[in-house]
């Protein structure tokens, strides 16, 4: 008995130690707006913790949907990894994530994300890929269960190129920055390539730990896209804590 709490008090004292080498992050914020499919409104809430460590940041987070959920108050969450590397002197950083969303109470969204980003000057720049998959969930597999045998459970699609750029009017290191850009994803959420959205943010760093921003989405119709067709917009606004080293 003594020996399992020297090693389980050795264990603590090493997790400490290693939290303590790294820095702990959270951000949170408020989104609302309309389109289409919403025209009465939503407010949405999220709150997204991470850990950085040698490089390494490990998350995870959580949408709530505060007023006129779509299927339940859990909107969608994620688990994600970002790595920075250094390539002649410049940094880039390496994300992926896993994201699910209960779109409705017959159907699951999930998504696979892989991006690089970058900054360089006024400019910020993002690419990648999202891996959709539509499933059925336990209840419509109850419900339906020839769609079991039939095979007809998933809809996969494996290639949707994501994009974000954007233009700001201060270098990235200056304490306050406005900026414009396009992107066909944010947050939680993945357009198809050809349904881009246009953006405004503004950021400020309060302190060395806190900083608030600001941003205002327009969503446009989809080109060459009858699925989705829609106009809409919406407006978010988060802090961004994060600890001493």
């Amino acid at each position: 008995m003594k020996i399992l709490k020297s090693l389980l008090i050795c264990c603590l004292c090493l997790l400490s130690g290693t939290i303590a080498r790294g820095q702990m992050q959270l951000e949170s914020n408020l989104t609302t707006g309309q389109n289409q499919t919403k025209p009465e409104g939503f407010l949405n809430m999220a709150l997204c913790p991470s850990y950085e460590i040698n490089n390494w940041t490990f998350g995870a987070g959580a949408e709530l949907a505060i007023l006129n959920p779509q299927n339940t108050m859990l909107d969608a969450w994620k688990i994600n990894a970002e790595r920075k590397i250094i390539i002649r002197e410049h940094e880039y950083k390496i994300y992926g994530g896993f994201y699910c969303r209960p779109f409705s109470e017959y159907m699951r969204e999930l998504n696979l994300v892989l991006t690089i980003k970058t900054e360089y000057g006024h400019f910020r720049g993002m690419i990648g890929n999202n891996s959709r998959i539509w499933r059925l969930s336990g209840k419509a597999l109850e419900q339906w269960p020839e769609a079991d045998s039939a095979g007809t459970t998933m809809n996969k699609e494996w290639r949707n190129f994501l994009y974000e750029f954007s233009y700001h009017l201060k270098k990235t290191d200056h304490p306050w920055n406005i900026g414009i850009g396009f992107s066909n994803t944010n947050g939680f959420f993945f357009n198809q390539e050809t349904m881009p959205m246009l953006f405004g943010r503004y950021e400020n760093k309060i302190s060395e730990s806190l900083q608030l921003y600001a941003e205002c989405w327009f969503q446009q119709a989809g080109a060459a896209n009858l699925q989705a067709q829609y106009y809409g917009f919406f407006m978010k606004g988060g802090l961004v804590w994060k600890s001493g080293k």
